[in-house]
């Protein structure tokens, strides 16, 4: 090997280091939130949403509230894994809400104790926005 091309290789070697090297130490840019909630979620976009206590017959209620904080509309979509046999009631819409910026939407379950619901009545309720999902467990005590 001559000693251009050693030159020529070790240049060569020299910007491919380079150019590997030149993300190293940085950090990844911040992710700003579009949204805010709640009840608060946990760092696995978890949450809980927890109804209370009801006697047998009583309806108990609560609400789930997000907050578009970016700059641009958002399209949430809502699937609920409530049980309407332990009680639960919950509509959601077949198509998903468009939530303005600064804006808020409230959604909320119903519960009824009934006869047959469990001590501890639960489910899931799923939002679902841009590549983003979200799951509140939702609970109750029956007495």
């Amino acid at each position: 090997m001559t000693p251009r091309s050693r030159h020529m290789l070790l240049g060569a070697l020299i910007t491919t280091l380079g150019l590997g090297l030149s993300g190293c130490g940085e950090s990844e840019p911040e992710v700003t939130a579009r949204v805010s909630w709640d009840p608060a979620l946990d760092d696995n976009n978890r949450g809980l949403l927890d109804l209370g206590t009801a006697s047998l017959g009583e309806m108990i209620d609560g609400q789930i509230t997000l907050t578009n904080i970016s700059e641009d509309n958002l399209t949430v979509t809502i699937e609920s894994a409530l049980d309407a046999a332990m009680g639960f009631m919950a509509s959601t819409p077949e198509d998903g809400i468009e939530v303005a910026p600064e804006e808020e939407f409230s959604w909320g379950p119903r519960l009824t104790a009934l006869a047959n619901s469990p001590a501890q009545p639960s489910g899931e309720v799923t939002f679902e926005y841009d590549d983003v999902t979200v799951v509140y467990e939702v609970i109750a005590t029956v007495e």
